[in-house]
């Protein structure tokens, strides 16, 4: 039996220095050419059939000389658009963009458990495969890897993934059964009315007082969590006028809602469309509303949460795997794969005192060692079937 954790614990340098490089040469979604090179490269080097797809996207096929099934892992690959502040000494040197939701951690720990397995391809049943994501922050990359068809061609039937989770200390894993992350929509408001002299409002309309009206209003539909049920609704750009003493003829404002279930988002969606349609009304404006569903959310498949929590449980311990009692209103776009296969996403501790997406985010680095040594052993205990 492979000893996943000794195995990784080996690799911890390797998987640092490749994580250290990448994340001083982020590059943002369908961008990641420089990105997606290392890493082809890095699965050449272990004699794993390298697919690329979607321009900056990677799969690796790692195929077994025991028959068996094929089971996937997926890391995203995309940086954020924001100007680093840690200060290390190979933060980013590419202004305004950072790895800044721990992208470089998942793709160096999934590099590691590639090593650790096809190190031992001579044992493994079946086909382990690697997806090297692009554009998760953006638009979605998942639902295009899955367009290609890729996985069908490859006989998959399960794939797992993780997230780095700041809050987690490092040695520990996170699993949670069921719904795990949020689905969301994406909206998009234009004000439209009337210009006039800031000193005399009556000969116009007030675009900027309306769409703050509209902005406190989809405030409103936030929850907190009930019987774990939320919503979240928020605005982060906002835009209007140029100069203190005219009003303006339009104001635009941009947001996104999450919910945790589908049919939540789907109410909240007319409700946002009835409350700018009712303060565009009483204003005098024309609201333009564009809205669109954006991630599916992230719901886990039982049988493969306890796959996880059985192969974290022997690896780190029984104190090492954290049943998280919440899910998360972040977004993902991991949901699309569990749409159409079995599988589970899961946490990896990393110990920052810095959330995800802030410019001081540091991980610390050993987290790669546990990463890496999980995502192998699931891997590996899929393909036995344990996941049946």
């Amino acid at each position: 039996m492979i000893d996943f954790l000794q195995k990784a614990w080996d690799l911890q340098q390797d998987m640092a220095a490749f994580r250290e490089d990448i994340h001083a040469h982020p590059e943002i979604g369908n961008q990641e050419r420089r990105t997606a090179d290392k890493i082809r490269n890095a699965l050449n080097a272990l004699d794993i059939e390298v697919i690329p797809v979607l321009d900056t996207g990677t799969i690796g096929v790692l195929q077994g000389e025991e028959p068996g099934g094929a089971v996937a892992f997926r890391s995203d690959i995309d940086a954020l658009p924001i100007q680093e502040e840690t200060g290390l000494p190979y933060a980013s040197c590419r202004p305004g963009l950072m790895h800044a939701c721990g992208h470089d951690m998942h793709i160096a720990s999934l590099l590691g458990a590639a090593s650790i397995l096809a190190a031992g391809r001579n044992r493994l049943k079946g086909r382990a495969v690697f997806i090297f994501q692009p554009d998760e922050e953006g638009d979605g990359g998942a639902q295009r890897i899955l367009d290609t068809g890729v996985l069908d061609q490859l006989g998959v039937t399960a794939v797992y993934g993780a997230h780095v989770e700041p809050t987690l200390p490092v040695g520990t894993i996170g699993v949670r059964y069921g719904s795990f992350y949020a689905n969301a929509c994406v909206f998009d408001v234009v004000i439209k009315g009337r210009g006039c002299h800031a000193a005399e409002p009556e000969k116009g309309t007030d675009v900027v007082f309306a769409a703050a009206q509209m902005v406190e209003s989809l405030k409103e539909l936030n929850t907190d969590w009930i019987d774990g049920q939320r919503c979240v609704c928020s605005v982060g750009s906002f835009h209007a006028g140029t100069v203190r003493n005219i009003l303006p003829e339009e104001a635009e404002f941009h947001g996104i809602l999450r919910c945790t279930t589908k049919a939540m988002r789907e109410d909240k969606m007319i409700k946002i469309r009835e409350r700018l349609t009712a303060i565009a009304d009483k204003n005098k404006v024309r609201a333009e509303l564009t809205i669109r569903r954006g991630y599916p959310g992230i719901v886990n498949h039982d049988k493969d949460v306890r796959l996880v929590e059985k192969t974290a449980v022997g690896l780190l311990g029984k104190d090492h795997v954290i049943e998280e009692a919440a899910g998360t209103m972040t977004t993902e776009d991991f949901g699309f794969y569990l749409e159409k296969y079995q599988g589970a996403y899961y946490h990896v501790g990393i110990s920052s005192p810095y959330p995800l997406h802030s410019p001081h985010m540091v991980p610390d680095e050993k987290a790669l060692t546990y990463a890496a040594a999980v995502h192998a052993a699931v891997m590996e205990a899929a393909l036995e079937g344990d996941n049946q």
